[in-house]
């Protein structure tokens, strides 16, 4: 009954989240067309034309900052209002992971009520870079990620027996359930659980969290923007 609420629940959609979605899909690839035009612009200058490879590639990478930022900004808002980060195995679910958001602790913990009847209600505060919410946590963006009772995972995952039919259909579909129930909270509730960082806040969480040197490591010379 439990499976057949919350796939009720998957196919209900929020009007009012599937407009903001729309306006953030519609922005980014405004952006996106924007940056390109840009860079277009710059390729056909004559002044461009009788240079090196090398020479060419560090121009182009230089040109267009305003439309490249913009880009980036509206990519980083579309994206964030797409589905959590779901990439550790289908195990039993525990909560999600908000990786060291504080400030969207309660918030969190208030939307993902409903997921106590699954078991899977629970938020934890930990960071860290082993998956895709890497990005979203140095852009400054709340990133919400599926954590589950580990069991085989580190040692079957990308393994040769890490193959289809050893995946648990059950799990499966109580995972399915969560996301579905957890995505209608979301998507019904009168305000986004948290804002995105500033670069300088970026910096404070990474250092909170102990993420600070293996962000210097993985991005060098770039900041958060």
């Amino acid at each position: 009954m439990r499976m057949l609420i919350a796939a009720a629940l998957a196919i209900t959609a929020s009007a009012a989240l599937a407009d903001e979605v729309d306006e953030a899909h519609r922005l980014a690839v405004s952006g996106r067309d924007s940056y390109w035009n840009c860079l277009a612009r710059e390729y056909q200058r004559e002044s461009n034309k009788g240079m090196s490879g090398p020479d060419f590639t560090s121009l182009i990478a230089s040109v267009c900052p305003s439309e490249r930022q913009n880009f980036r900004v509206s990519l980083v808002d579309y994206l964030s209002q797409q589905y959590p980060n779901v990439d550790s195995g289908a195990h039993p679910p525990l909560g999600f992971a908000i990786h060291g958001r504080q400030d969207t602790e309660a918030t969190s913990k208030k939307l993902l009520s409903p997921l106590a009847p699954l078991g899977a209600e629970r938020v934890f505060l930990d960071a860290d870079f082993d998956s895709d919410q890497e990005t979203f946590i140095v852009a400054g963006v709340p990133i919400y990620s599926l954590r589950v009772d580990p069991q085989d995972y580190d040692t079957r995952h990308h393994t040769i027996i890490d193959t289809f039919e050893r995946v648990d259909p059950r799990m499966l579909a109580l995972q399915t359930a969560v996301m579905a129930v957890a995505g209608y909270s979301f998507a019904n509730a009168d305000q986004r659980p948290g804002r995105r960082l500033s670069a300088s806040e970026v910096q404070e969480l990474l250092k909170r969290t102990g993420l600070q040197q293996l962000y210097e490591l993985e991005y060098s010379a770039e900041k958060p923007q």
